[in-house]
């Protein structure tokens, strides 16, 4: 199993643990951990607590840093715009997510209908993004948890 496949596996792991479909996990560029959290938005009654953004938050404070440029991002679904402009705001520019944004919309889910390619193009930020990566297990969280 590669490492890419290891990571994703676990971000899936952690949402069916936490009983959504939005799971993030960070590590740095060897492959060690470094932050993982699920989406809280519901139940924090916090709009920004995304999978992502919980992940950086962690992983900025254990670190000290708002740079995690050495980090690698696994994501169960697509960035929104907020958890895309959070990675690049903390220089983040390996992504790996499984489903996408128009899964979720498909799927009844109430989201932003802009991928993150579109955003980081607006905004001229190169990042290396491996999408839809293990579309159909995230995809099916998507359809268990919605």
């Amino acid at each position: 199993m590669s490492s890419k496949e290891y990571w994703m596996r676990r971000a899936i792991d952690l949402a069916r643990y936490c009983h959504t479909p939005y799971a993030a996990i960070l590590t740095d560029q060897n492959g060690k951990l470094i932050a993982q959290k699920a989406n809280t938005v519901k139940k924090d009654m916090d709009p920004t607590a995304h999978a992502e953004i919980n992940a950086i938050r962690k992983a900025c404070k254990l670190r000290k840093s708002l740079d995690l440029s050495d980090c690698i991002i696994y994501s169960t679904v697509e960035p929104s715009p907020i958890g895309s402009s959070a990675i690049a705001y903390s220089n983040i520019s390996n992504i790996v997510y499984g489903a996408g944004i128009s899964d979720v919309t498909e799927h009844g889910g109430r989201n932003l209908s802009f991928s993150i390619s579109d955003f980081y193009q607006s905004i001229n930020y190169k990042a290396d993004i491996t999408p839809y990566y293990l579309r159909d297990e995230c995809t099916g969280l998507i359809a268990q948890f919605k």
